[in-house]
């Protein structure tokens, strides 16, 4: 359940709450107000009723009086004498009515009020017409509080909407800087200061204590690479020389897999180096490329090494020219990452380099014919030095990948990692183009 809905349904239960309570006191208070006026009616009858009963005790009293015009024919007046005996009635007298205390009763459905003086004298009303109005109010409140409650939850739905809108631009934005891996940058931070302006800027000074430590981390590996590529490059040429010079087979064989543990360490070092600077931008300049040229320049260098495994490798372009801004050099690092990729995974088969253009984007993809990539894999291919198969692990350091990814951020392509349906695997890198 999103953080809206929640609000609005709240916001639509405070409504109800207030809904039922104001309907219960306006109950309250509209039956206070009914039995005040029937009340105030009573004492004005048993006012005239005494009054008449006064003047005229030995006549008898009927609605045709010309003093009871104003009394209502559904009302009943008891008259009676100083030992509560019933000397006259108007209207008809309940059927086991008893004569009450003095002041307002309750007796049944009537409103009783009995007075003593002048004279012994009650006056009943009904409160059906009371009852009736009561239960009229509630239906109709029934009614109402329905379309409220729905009224309420659109307006609340709508207002929670726009009042989160400012939350749905940060996440926006957040995952903008997310996807595109751009950990120097920050979120918009709003003018108002409130709440939001305070979780903006705590999350600024996350990313940028974050940052901070991406780009420590960096730098010690730009360094301790630097550090290490001469004197690996140094060691590689000592040891292909003392190989040139050595006669003994045993000692050419312990110098042979020296030189190339120390060419795989080289080849380690240079790919890191690369990666952190890949990462850092440094070296790198856009500039417009044709990316067409680029794939197949990278495919001609590949191609002896795939042949040479018994592998075919198909080149498909869907136009002769396409058009990016790029660092040719890193183009040329991601292309043959990816072919070299397929090319370790793929037993048998084909590798497919193809580039089709699209609306406002250009999409290079290499497709092998491989074992494809476990689906506990996939969200991972891209990390440092991750490698899916225990098998292949001696063939590579796990950089390549990582090296396709930061590339592809630099250029602000978007790579993703595919199982074909088919069989095999395919990595594909969506370029925008050129403007």
């Amino acid at each position: 359940m999103t953080l809206r809905l929640r609000l609005t349904l709240f916001y639509t239960l405070l409504v109800a709450c207030i809904l039922l309570l104001a309907g219960f006191g306006l109950h309250l208070l509209l039956e206070q107000s009914l039995r005040r006026g029937i009340d105030e009616n009573l004492r004005e009858s048993s006012e005239l009723v005494a009054a008449i009963a006064e003047n005229r005790l030995a006549d008898e009293i009927s609605f045709e009086n010309e003093e009871l015009k104003d009394f209502s024919k559904d009302d009943i007046a008891l008259i009676y004498n100083s030992s509560g005996s019933l000397v006259q009635s108007l209207g008809e007298v309940p059927e086991g009515f008893q004569l009450p205390e003095e002041g307002y009763t309750n007796w049944q459905e009537w409103r009783v009020l009995h007075v003593t003086e002048p004279q012994n004298v009650v006056v009943m009303q009904a409160t059906t017409d009371l009852a009736e109005t009561l239960k009229r109010f509630d239906g109709v409140f029934l009614w109402i509080i329905p379309l409220i409650i729905t009224l309420a939850f659109l307006i609340g739905y709508a207002f929670s909407g726009a009042a989160l809108a400012p939350v749905h631009r940060l996440t926006e934005a957040a995952y903008t800087l997310a996807n595109r891996s751009e950990w120097r940058e920050t979120l918009p931070e709003p003018k108002q200061k409130d709440e939001l302006w305070r979780l903006s800027r705590a999350t600024n000074t996350l990313l940028k204590a974050l940052s901070r430590v991406i780009e420590s981390e960096r730098r010690f590996t730009d360094d301790a690479a630097h550090e290490l590529k001469t004197p690996l490059s140094v060691l590689s040429g000592r040891l292909e020389k003392a190989l040139e010079q050595s006669t003994e087979e045993k000692v050419r064989r312990s110098l042979e897999k020296a030189l190339i543990s120390s060419k795989d360490l080289l080849t380690l070092v240079e790919k890191l180096l690369l990666l952190a600077r890949t990462e850092a931008g440094q070296g790198l300049s856009k500039t417009r490329l044709d990316l067409v040229n680029i794939a197949k320049e990278s495919a001609h260098l590949s191609e002896t090494r795939i042949r040479e495994k018994g592998l075919e490798l198909k080149l498909k372009f869907s136009q002769q020219s396409v058009s990016i801004l790029g660092d040719e050099t890193a183009l040329r690092s991601l292309i043959t990452n990816l072919l070299e990729n397929a090319l370790k995974f793929t037993g048998q088969g084909t590798i497919r380099l193809e580039l089709n253009c699209q609306a406002d984007s250009a999409e290079l993809s290499v497709c092998d014919t491989g074992p494809g990539i476990a689906e506990a894999a996939l969200p991972h291919l891209f990390d440092r030095f991750y490698q899916a198969d225990v098998s292949h692990r001696s063939k590579g350091s796990g950089l390549g990948l990582a090296i396709v990814k930061s590339i592809a951020d630099w250029h602000g392509a978007n790579v993703e990692a595919s199982n074909l349906a088919n069989g095999g695997a395919c990595f594909r890198v969506r370029f925008p183009l050129a403007t």
